[in-house]
């Protein structure tokens, strides 16, 4: 990163405890042997301060905070993003995120579904967790397309399949991946819950999102 300072004003500037002059409407580029130097100069803060001269990093020219930053040779501060699980080198944060949902059986014992749409541009789910289920009830677990048909052009056209007639322990059951599947905004989960009985309750679903962005 260079360190470049401007002088658009009509005059020249010293710099005395540097020994620099920036001419009038030109640019000085710092020598790297010479960082310490000017970042121990009291002089360039203050005409930088003054907006009599402006800092640019090779790139942009920058804000008086971030020119004296970077003449004192102060690195800016990282962003920082709550609860962030990682951070990429492009700067977008990834997150883990549980979900919630919850499906109330009708007391029959047919086939009955819910569905959890994606509200992510991307992530991948890792875990299920069974709340309430019965020992007998069956459950299948589907991937739909989005409403628009992204993948196949169909509307909600099944995609995949991960779980087929899948038994729950009763009351609590969580299944953990050792792969992650990646899914991205607009596709639907599909879980269907084939009830042992015909008492009417409600079944906890709990999803597990990993890399969220």
């Amino acid at each position: 990163m260079s360190k470049i300072i401007i002088n658009n004003t009509g005059s020249n500037i010293n710099i005395s405890d540097t020994g620099v002059t920036v001419n009038a409407s030109s640019q000085y580029t710092i020598p790297a042997q010479d960082y310490l130097l000017w970042a121990a100069s009291d002089n360039i803060i203050t005409e930088i301060g003054d907006g009599n001269l402006i800092v640019n990093n090779g790139a942009v020219d920058l804000s008086i905070s971030d020119g004296i930053d970077l003449i004192k040779g102060i690195s800016p501060s990282p962003e920082r993003h709550a609860f962030a699980s990682k951070i990429l080198p492009n700067g977008k944060s990834l997150f883990r995120r549980i979900h919630g949902i919850k499906l109330t059986t009708d007391g029959t014992s047919n086939a009955q579904k819910i569905i959890f749409t994606v509200p992510y541009t991307s992530a991948k789910i890792t875990s299920t967790e069974i709340i309430g289920a019965e020992l007998g009830d069956k459950i299948d677990f589907k991937i739909l397309d989005t409403a628009a048909g992204t993948v196949s052009t169909i509307p909600n056209y099944p995609l995949n399949q991960f779980g087929f007639g899948v038994y729950p322990s009763k009351e609590r059951y969580e299944q953990k991946s050792e792969y992650d599947a990646d899914l991205f905004l607009g596709l639907q989960l599909e879980i269907t819950i084939t009830p042992v009985d015909t008492t009417v309750r409600d079944v906890y679903f709990n999803l597990v999102l990993h890399e969220v962005v």
